[in-house]
């Protein structure tokens, strides 16, 4: 029973930190402003770890970034082709005609 709440327990923490930017973790925030030979084994060690969450989200934020910016600009030129279309589809009957 007890490994079935410890089990829940960390399954809820590794969901809620992937949720957030590991570049705003208070420790890593001290320990990044701090000299390496100041730090112990295991502070290096959770700072090595940090370091590589945080290039990693933002390596992954950066191309997400990308993947948005040029989806605007695809939908700004359908929608620039279909203005276009129907100002065209709506003037040249009338020149035609005249």
């Amino acid at each position: 029973m007890k490994k079935n709440i410890l089990i829940v327990l960390i399954l809820m923490f590794s969901i809620s930190t992937k949720a957030q930017n590991p570049c705003n973790d208070s420790l890593y925030k001290v320990l990044k402003n701090t000299q390496l030979n100041h730090m112990t084994d295991r502070e290096f060690s959770y700072f090595q770890e940090a370091e590589k969450a945080c290039a990693s989200y933002n390596q992954t934020k950066l191309q997400e970034d990308n993947k948005t910016e040029n989806i605007k600009k695809a939908t700004n030129a359908y929608i620039a082709v279909a203005v276009i279309s129907l100002l065209s589809a709506l003037l040249i009957p009338l020149i035609i005609l005249q």
